[in-house]
């Protein structure tokens, strides 16, 4: 089963056919990930966090009341949310489940928009004002960015190869980190 996230109602692609699951009241969704088709996390607004056990969705405490904005899992045992203040920089804009529960993780001050993980000792997460920060197991830590445009979106591939992309109204581009620094490849 694939599982695509949209708003309140999830929807669960099984072979051909569509079929609405409803997890929350009043929330918007925002992100989706999956392991495999019995086990996955959705995250919205106001701290909502729902797990997919293969059967169905439930709802599951949050350490936050912020915006969850995006959701990447390692393992079942290991997932990481982004959450999103629009009002003020938050220090604990990650959270993480570790099988479980969900704790908060502390991060330089941030707007995170995206997160990306590839293990339990590497990932990276982006934001507004072109934000990056990667994970060592240990700690989020700043890097030098190349742009102050707010980035939305960021694939890893491994330690010497990601891809952030960011936009204004303004100007879009594309951003690549080679293992040493960020640079702007595209625009």
């Amino acid at each position: 089963a694939v599982v695509f996230c949209l708003t309140s109602p999830v929807v669960n692609v099984q072979a051909e056919s569509w079929s609405w699951i409803k997890v929350a009241d009043n929330v918007n969704l925002q992100s989706v990930d999956m392991v495999n088709s019995t086990e996955g996390w959705a995250v919205g607004s106001e701290g909502t966090i729902v797990h997919w056990d293969g059967i169905r969705w439930n709802n599951i405490g949050s350490p936050t009341s912020a915006n969850l904005r995006a959701v990447d899992m390692i393992s079942s045992n290991e997932v990481y949310a982004i959450a999103f203040a629009m009002v003020n920089p938050i220090n604990e804009s990650v959270i993480r489940w570790d099988g479980a529960s969900w704790k908060n993780v502390t991060t330089p001050l941030s707007y995170l928009r995206s997160v990306d993980m590839i293990s339990s000792t590497y990932g990276w997460a982006v934001g507004y004002g072109g934000l990056t920060v990667r994970w060592d197991g240990i700690n989020w830590t700043r890097t030098e960015s190349p742009t102050n445009t707010p980035l939305e979106s960021i694939s890893v591939i491994s330690a010497t190869d990601a891809w952030a992309v960011g936009s204004n109204k303004y100007d879009s581009a594309i951003f690549h980190w080679n293992g040493t620094g960020w640079k702007k490849v595209w625009r």
